[in-house]
């Protein structure tokens, strides 16, 4: 007989939210998110659940709104404390196996996994996790440690062609997390870059031919912020990645901290809220979820990245991730 895993109450209660638009998606996140969730639950180490490098308030578990494309989105860290950093990628992957989810390994895979035997951790893997009415689907993030930055920038260069991210020189954007799409083979390439500029936006999308794009996702970007952006976007640190979709198109994310650019919590809410107003962006689960943090000004925050997703041949979409609220 199978035993139950208990997965906490306030993660029950993102479920229920969830429940109440996409019943059927919600009722295989049911049996996915306890199996991916098992190790942590069972294990000896108190802090299992409140110590994860995946949100700012530890926790391994973060849900993700995607303001435009419906279902339901999340992502895990599901190595337990007591497993070595460098055993949590092929942790992930016993996960997987367990969920009937078969990796294509490649010769890719095993250089991007080799990466990591050549540096320092934070977290090693995580697995994101789609779910719509119909089916399923699964991401497998596998950390690059910076010591392996350049090999990584290497492969990345094979796996999307073209040339190098930013030909500027001392910028160092190099390549932080490869994310593979078990049902498609493909990866996504996640790269940092230091204190950008807005003009460095277009030089971004030139990687795959779409600098006359820019406009579309500095726009948005602006409309975060009381004051006009000048010399530098808000903060010190952003992401970006490329996927590529067919021989010619890919999908371009530009991302940062939600606090980066809104502020504490409550100031994450109110600015979500008023942009969903704006651009008719369905928020029906994130204002139930996110209601007990109005107004707050708390220091830890419970958002997580606020991101804007560039597919070809349409709108910049935004999400965002906000981990479980313990109330």
């Amino acid at each position: 007989m199978t035993e139950t895993i208990n997965i906490p109450q306030h993660y029950e209660q993102v479920l229920d939210v969830w429940e109440n638009e996409y019943p059927e998606a919600t009722k295989r996140a049911r049996i996915v998110l306890p199996i991916l969730l098992e190790g942590l639950i069972s294990s000896h180490d108190k802090n299992a659940l409140s110590s994860s490098a995946l949100t700012m308030t530890g926790s391994p578990f973060e849900p993700a709104f995607s303001l435009t494309v419906p279902g339901i989105r999340y992502t895990v860290c599901p190595a337990p404390p007591t497993i070595p950093l460098i055993d949590s990628l092929e942790y992930s992957i016993s996960l997987l196996l367990r969920l009937n989810e078969q990796l294509q390994e490649s010769n890719y895979f095993t250089r991007i996994s080799n990466l990591q035997k050549k540096g320092t951790l934070t977290y090693g893997a995580q697995i994101g996790v789609r779910h719509s009415d119909t089916e399923d689907s699964f991401k497998l993030y596998i950390e690059v440690p910076p010591e392996a930055a350049i090999e990584a920038d290497v492969i990345a260069e094979e796996i999307l062609g073209g040339k190098p991210v930013l030909n500027i020189p001392d910028r160092n954007a190099k390549p932080t997390i490869f994310g593979l799409d078990l049902k498609k083979g493909t990866y996504e390439v996640y790269y940092r870059i230091e204190n950008l500029h807005p003009l460095e936006i277009a030089t971004l999308l030139s990687r795959i031919n779409a600098s006359e794009r820019a406009s579309e996702l500095l726009e948005m970007i602006s409309e975060t912020q009381s004051l006009p952006i000048k010399h530098k976007l808000p903060g010190s640190t952003w992401g970006f990645s490329y996927s590529k979709e067919t021989d010619t198109e890919f999908t371009f994310s530009l991302y940062t901290f939600a606090s980066t650019l809104f502020g504490p919590d409550g100031w994450v809410r109110d600015g979500i809220l008023s942009l969903g107003a704006k651009y008719n962006w369905n928020l029906k689960g994130y204002y139930e979820m996110s209601q007990s943090l109005k107004g707050s000004r708390g220091f830890t925050s419970h958002h997580g990245i606020f991101g804007l997703v560039m597919p070809p041949k349409r709108k910049p979409a935004a999400w965002i991730g906000l981990s479980p609220i313990n109330v």
